[in-house]
Protein backbone atom coordinates (compact mmCIF):
# COMPACT_ATOMS: atom_id res chain seq x y z
CA UNK A 1 0.00 0.00 0.00
CA UNK A 2 1.13 3.35 -1.26
CA UNK A 3 1.19 6.19 1.42
CA UNK A 4 -1.12 9.54 -0.26
CA UNK A 5 2.16 11.76 -1.76
CA UNK A 6 0.77 15.25 -0.02
CA UNK A 7 0.62 12.96 3.67
CA UNK A 8 5.10 12.63 2.29
CA UNK A 9 5.35 15.56 1.24
CA UNK A 10 3.61 17.25 4.27
CA UNK A 11 5.59 14.84 6.84
CA UNK A 12 9.34 16.45 4.70
CA UNK A 13 8.26 19.74 5.24
CA UNK A 14 7.41 19.10 9.15
CA UNK A 15 10.69 17.29 9.33
CA UNK A 16 12.39 20.00 7.46
CA UNK A 17 10.34 22.73 9.75
CA UNK A 18 12.03 21.35 12.71
CA UNK A 19 15.55 20.54 11.45
CA UNK A 20 14.93 24.13 10.89
CA UNK A 21 13.79 25.19 14.67
CA UNK A 22 16.77 23.24 15.91
CA UNK A 23 19.18 24.13 14.49
CA UNK A 24 18.55 27.29 13.24
CA UNK A 25 20.14 26.75 9.57
CA UNK A 26 18.17 28.38 7.26
CA UNK A 27 18.65 25.78 4.28
CA UNK A 28 15.97 24.05 6.02
CA UNK A 29 13.52 26.54 6.38
CA UNK A 30 13.69 27.64 2.37
CA UNK A 31 13.97 23.60 1.50
CA UNK A 32 10.53 22.90 3.41
CA UNK A 33 8.91 26.09 1.76
CA UNK A 34 9.98 25.22 -1.40
CA UNK A 35 7.37 22.16 -0.73
CA UNK A 36 3.67 23.05 -1.20
CA UNK A 37 1.09 23.84 1.22
CA UNK A 38 1.99 27.69 2.36
CA UNK A 39 -0.92 27.24 4.92
CA UNK A 40 1.52 24.85 6.49
CA UNK A 41 4.72 26.71 6.01
CA UNK A 42 3.14 30.00 7.61
CA UNK A 43 1.86 28.05 10.68
CA UNK A 44 5.03 26.26 11.30
CA UNK A 45 7.29 29.29 10.92
CA UNK A 46 5.35 31.68 13.53
CA UNK A 47 5.69 28.70 16.31
CA UNK A 48 8.36 29.51 18.75
CA UNK A 49 9.93 27.59 21.67
CA UNK A 50 9.86 28.69 25.07
CA UNK A 51 8.58 31.90 27.00
CA UNK A 52 8.95 34.70 24.97
CA UNK A 53 11.96 36.57 26.54
CA UNK A 54 10.32 39.96 28.09
CA UNK A 55 7.24 38.00 29.43
CA UNK A 56 7.80 38.36 32.64
CA UNK A 57 8.02 41.70 35.03
CA UNK A 58 11.29 41.40 36.03
CA UNK A 59 12.12 44.80 35.89
CA UNK A 60 8.93 45.79 37.79
CA UNK A 61 10.05 43.33 40.76
CA UNK A 62 14.30 43.82 40.82
CA UNK A 63 13.87 46.62 42.92
CA UNK A 64 12.07 45.22 45.80
CA UNK A 65 14.14 41.74 45.70
CA UNK A 66 17.18 43.86 46.06
CA UNK A 67 15.59 45.48 49.01
CA UNK A 68 15.32 42.08 50.75
CA UNK A 69 18.44 40.57 49.52
CA UNK A 70 20.32 44.10 51.06
CA UNK A 71 18.09 42.78 54.07
CA UNK A 72 19.88 39.96 54.63
CA UNK A 73 17.84 37.36 52.57
CA UNK A 74 19.48 34.99 49.65
CA UNK A 75 17.69 36.09 45.80
CA UNK A 76 15.64 32.86 46.16
CA UNK A 77 13.94 34.42 49.36
CA UNK A 78 13.55 37.34 47.95
CA UNK A 79 11.96 35.92 45.14
CA UNK A 80 9.89 34.24 47.59
CA UNK A 81 8.45 37.19 48.60
CA UNK A 82 7.68 38.86 45.72
CA UNK A 83 6.69 35.79 43.33
CA UNK A 84 2.72 36.54 44.54
CA UNK A 85 3.08 39.98 42.07
CA UNK A 86 4.63 38.37 39.24
CA UNK A 87 2.54 37.52 36.07
CA UNK A 88 2.99 34.37 34.15
CA UNK A 89 2.30 30.77 34.02
CA UNK A 90 3.68 28.16 36.18
CA UNK A 91 3.80 27.31 39.99
CA UNK A 92 4.83 29.66 42.53
CA UNK A 93 7.67 27.65 42.48
CA UNK A 94 8.73 27.90 39.09
CA UNK A 95 8.23 31.79 39.09
CA UNK A 96 10.16 32.02 42.14
CA UNK A 97 13.08 30.05 40.49
CA UNK A 98 12.70 32.36 37.14
CA UNK A 99 13.03 35.53 39.47
CA UNK A 100 15.80 34.19 41.13
CA UNK A 101 17.95 32.96 38.21
CA UNK A 102 17.25 36.15 36.21
CA UNK A 103 18.53 38.48 39.45
CA UNK A 104 21.34 36.46 39.51
CA UNK A 105 22.28 36.76 35.97
CA UNK A 106 21.08 40.27 36.06
CA UNK A 107 22.83 42.25 39.24
CA UNK A 108 26.21 42.01 38.27
CA UNK A 109 25.38 43.72 34.86
CA UNK A 110 23.10 46.28 37.04
CA UNK A 111 26.09 47.36 39.77
CA UNK A 112 28.01 47.65 36.79
CA UNK A 113 26.21 49.96 34.97
CA UNK A 114 25.14 52.02 38.11
CA UNK A 115 29.02 51.64 38.52
CA UNK A 116 29.69 53.45 35.06
CA UNK A 117 27.05 56.06 35.38
CA UNK A 118 28.65 56.66 38.90
CA UNK A 119 31.92 57.73 37.62
CA UNK A 120 30.64 59.34 34.92
CA UNK A 121 28.55 62.01 36.80
CA UNK A 122 32.03 62.47 38.68
CA UNK A 123 33.25 63.09 36.07
CA UNK A 124 31.13 65.66 34.80
CA UNK A 125 30.59 66.91 38.32
CA UNK A 126 34.62 67.67 37.65
CA UNK A 127 34.69 69.19 34.47
CA UNK A 128 32.13 71.59 35.98
CA UNK A 129 34.06 72.69 38.57
CA UNK A 130 36.78 73.21 36.81
CA UNK A 131 34.92 75.28 34.40
CA UNK A 132 33.47 77.30 37.38
CA UNK A 133 37.05 77.97 38.83
CA UNK A 134 38.18 78.68 35.12
CA UNK A 135 35.43 81.16 34.85
CA UNK A 136 36.05 82.88 38.35
CA UNK A 137 39.49 82.82 37.68
CA UNK A 138 39.13 84.73 34.24
CA UNK A 139 36.40 86.86 36.04
CA UNK A 140 39.50 87.61 38.45
CA UNK A 141 42.02 88.34 36.21
CA UNK A 142 39.71 90.69 34.45
CA UNK A 143 38.60 92.68 37.37
CA UNK A 144 42.99 93.31 38.00
CA UNK A 145 43.46 93.85 34.93
CA UNK A 146 40.68 96.96 34.88
CA UNK A 147 41.84 97.86 38.66
CA UNK A 148 45.19 98.48 36.62
CA UNK A 149 44.02 100.95 33.83
CA UNK A 150 41.80 102.85 36.43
Amino acid sequence: MSEDPDTVEAAEKIRLFRLWRDTGNERYLLAAQQLRGDALTELLAKKSKGRPSESGDFRLLHDEMHEAVQGGLKPAQAAGEVVDAAAGGGTRDAKARRLALKYRIQKPFIEHVAAVVTQECEAAAKVARAAEEFREKIEEERDESEKRRS
